[in-house]
């Protein structure tokens, strides 16, 4: 070999290894492929370009971060089957080679060196590119891995701080839109969407969303009003099958649902939202770059989804626990008052006056059943105006109202009152606002109704159905609770009472063996613990045919308006009737 031929043989070495040394320092694969062709094409004369497997393809930051467009001479379509890879090189004159890059028995593309005319390629050349494709490729795979490694890092520290934030939320309405915000903008999507499944009405519900601005009605065609049905769209598909959804073209993709809004939109993936078993909602992700999600790029997604997933779980079990001491509180302040108060009649009006404070309601009132006639009479309101009062009062005697208050007893469920139901005949609704109804029941004994000028809606807030007409059950049943427990106290104290009475006039009959004497003692009594103004005692003759007048205790002014001697007719007549009397 003539020294020429050494030196240039030996710059080609050099040339390679500063090559390695470049590659190594470069950024993104689309620098790396554009130097190498160039080096080869100052080492070989040729033209060259170059050819790589999909594995190798630009991460999605780096298609965001750089100007991939200003490399054209590479493609990431490389595969086993090529032709290409059937051609053997062997010493001679060439006018096309192709090197193949091979890690292991895997290859991972191709150098394609084209010349003018044909030159004659000698054996050392043969050897120098057989080195040169396995240190190639040694360097392409090795700033690969160190690239994913890299950005794994990147996009989990990224997941960690997304993470972070939203944990420490627990108001729903914050919650779903910040998810959406540092996911848009943590990962540079072109649009983010947060969908909540809904177990009443069995859909899945837009929450939130970021990312480029829409109008109101490009908002309004997003939303859907309804909500979307499980297995329509790519949303409903990911929701019904609990599987991760995955568009690469959507514009080509009959399952995509457009959105005027979005029509730069190139790819979409959509992610359930699950915690166990159970799907609450889709993680709907768009992007205006075809093919953007990477085999990593769904990895992490999937590793920030069940982040979401868990602290859309936590804000709920926060919200039913706030639920939970909601409805308790209510609950203790209807047992305080019970015990604090000494009848009925106080223990309602304290309710009607605490309930609208604690639920917001602007009005409150509570009808009882009459124990003797079996009506609903009112008892106790609170917020209505003046004029609104004589309506209340005999809004239960309207065929509909008294309906639908059996109804609601039964059902022990609350029930809205519309306008129409109560409007009585010849007279027409004061009630400013309509109404619902609520039932005061306790131990299967219904003892009346609750009226609130609003039960509310469910108030959806994730996927707590957080409801005012549970809290205003729970506060009917305390109430009837309390209502009881009066009742029965008082009950008792009367059976004390007349058991009190009995035993002072078991004491008078055997401390005394005069009959007149003992009667004179008694109908003493009776006023004194009764607190009736007239006392009579008559006693029957012999015959037991007539009554005659024994002891008579009056008031300064007789009450009933009748004289002595006109009781004794009265009672036996009463006698004759049921001599057992």
């Amino acid at each position: 070999m003539s020294v020429s031929t050494s030196s240039m043989y030996e710059e080609k070495w050099r040339a390679l290894f500063d090559l390695g040394d470049r590659l190594l320092s470069l950024k993104y694969i689309h620098e790396q492929i554009d130097t190498i062709c160039e080096v080869f094409s100052k080492i070989t004369g040729g033209k060259v370009e170059m050819q790589l497997s999909q594995e190798f393809k630009p991460l999605p930051h780096h298609l965001e971060n750089s100007d991939i467009n200003q490399a054209t001479n590479y493609e990431f379509t490389q595969r086993e089957d090529d032709q290409i890879y059937k051609q053997k090189i062997s010493e001679g004159l060439h006018q096309n080679i192709s090197i193949p890059l091979r890690k292991d028995a895997r290859i991972i593309g191709t150098l394609l060196i084209s010349f003018n005319e044909n030159i004659f390629i000698s054996k050392s050349e043969l050897e120098f590119f057989l080195y040169a494709s396995k240190y190639l490729t040694h360097i392409l795979e090795l700033s690969r891995l160190t690239k994913i490694k890299d950005w794994r890092l990147e996009q989990l520290s990224l997941i960690r701080s997304v993470s972070n934030e939203i944990v420490q939320l627990r108001d729903p309405k914050i919650l779903f839109l910040r998810i959406v915000e540092l996911i848009q903008s943590a990962f540079n999507f072109y649009f983010v969407v947060l969908h909540i499944f809904d177990e009443v009405s069995n859909k899945v519900i837009y929450r939130s969303s970021a990312g480029t601005e829409l109008s109101d009605a490009q908002m309004n065609e997003l939303i859907q009003q309804n909500g979307i049905e499980l297995g329509k769209g790519l949303v409903g598909i990911c929701a019904q099958e609990g599987n991760l959804i995955l568009s690469n073209e959507v514009k080509t993709d009959k399952r995509y649902r457009l959105v005027n809004g979005l029509k730069d939109a190139e790819s979409e993936i959509c992610l359930p939202l699950e915690v166990g078993k159970k799907v609450l909602g889709v993680l709907e992700i768009l992007s205006n770059q075809p093919e953007r999600f990477h085999d990593n790029d769904i990895l992490v997604l999937r590793i920030l989804s069940d982040n979401v997933a868990l602290a859309i779980e936590n804000a709920k079990l926060f919200d039913d626990l706030l639920e939970q001491t909601w409805v308790s509180t209510l609950m203790l302040q209807v047992s305080e008052a019970a015990q604090r108060l000494e009848n009925v009649e106080d223990l309602l009006d304290e309710v009607t006056r605490m309930t609208p404070l604690l639920t917001g309601v602007q009005k409150c009132t509570i009808y009882l059943i009459d124990q003797s006639m079996g009506e609903f009479i009112l008892y106790s309101h609170y917020g209505f105006e003046a004029e609104e009062i004589s309506f209340l009062a005999m809004l239960p005697f309207s065929n509909n109202c008294i309906e639908l208050f059996n109804r609601t007893l039964s059902l022990r469920i609350c029930q809205p009152l519309d306008r129409h139901l109560f409007e009585m005949k010849n007279q027409k609704s004061k009630l400013s606002s309509c109404c619902g109804v609520i039932p005061v029941c306790a131990h299967g004994e219904n003892f009346g109704t609750m009226l609130v000028d609003d039960i509310g809606k469910p108030q959806k807030e994730g996927l707590v159905q957080i409801t005012r007409s549970e809290a205003f059950l729970s506060v009917a049943h305390q109430t009837a609770l309390a209502i009881e427990n009066l009742r029965l106290q008082e009950s008792q104290e009367n059976e004390a009472y007349v058991n009190t009475i009995l035993l002072q006039v078991a004491e008078l009959v055997t401390t005394s063996s005069d009959l007149n004497e003992t009667i004179e003692s008694i109908i003493n009594l009776l006023p004194l613990v009764l607190g009736v103004d007239a006392a009579f005692v008559y006693l029957l003759d012999q015959q037991r045919t007539h009554f005659f007048e024994c002891k008579i205790k009056l008031s300064k002014k007789n009450p009933i308006g009748q004289t002595p001697n006109f009781y004794p007719n009265i009672f036996e007549k009463s006698f004759k009737e049921n001599p057992t009397i």
